[in-house]
């Protein structure tokens, strides 16, 4: 299961869009060289936007925390969860005393968020609750969301709690806490797909100042 902000893939749409207007509008016109002067530019949006919007998410699989930010990747086991919370974005405070922010993962509610896959058999439910009689909203109303939406933190702890329960009739907790080994690892294929675009940007803007 992985989540990750809706909103992103409709800023990044948007701009694809724009992206491919324009260029379509200068090859109809003939302007080529607008086309490779600007081409690179525009890809460094387009790439930007990507690694900065979309690529951040948060992957749940029945053994580990996978969070995905702009550069970094970060594989979390279970075991080394001490603890979540998500007021302003998903933070995972680790059982070594570290935490970790989460820059993809929503947190007003998955009603709002993309969600891909399941974990662990981990299905998302909105209940149709029933609105308070006194009419009064609830605070998660006031926050724009219906109370019953899950949030981030929920469905997190609900697949974490399933490797809970499964784990306590395979293995002592002192087995798995021998296991909890989180790791980080820098992700090459985004590090060097964005230096090539900047050196690519950088050629055009040296050749352009020559003609």
């Amino acid at each position: 299961m992985r989540i990750r902000t809706r909103s992103s893939w409709w800023i990044w749409g948007f701009l694809a869009i724009l992206t491919a207007f324009f260029l379509g509008d200068a090859v109809v016109r003939g302007a080529w060289g607008f086309v490779l002067l600007a081409l690179p530019w525009m890809a460094l949006v387009l790439w930007g936007t990507w690694v900065v919007l979309v690529r951040p998410s948060v992957t749940l699989r029945p053994d580990r925390l996978v969070v995905h930010n702009v550069f970094r990747v970060h594989d979390i086991p279970w075991a080394a969860v001490s603890r979540l919370t998500d007021r302003f974005q998903l933070v995972v405070e680790l059982a070594d005393g570290r935490t970790l922010v989460s820059w993809g993962a929503p947190t007003g509610g998955l009603g709002k968020a993309s969600v891909s896959g399941d974990a662990a058999g981990v299905t998302i439910v909105r209940d149709n609750a029933e609105a308070p009689r006194d009419g009064r909203r609830t605070m998660a109303d006031r926050r724009g969301r219906s109370a019953s939406t899950p949030t981030t933190q929920s469905v997190v702890d609900k697949v974490r709690r399933a490797w809970n329960t499964s784990t306590a009739k395979k293995t002592s907790p002192s087995a798995s806490q021998a296991q909890a080994l989180p790791q980080a690892h820098v992700d090459a294929v985004a590090v060097g797909v964005t230096v090539a675009i900047v050196v690519w940007c950088a050629i055009t803007a040296g050749v352009s100042t020559l003609l």
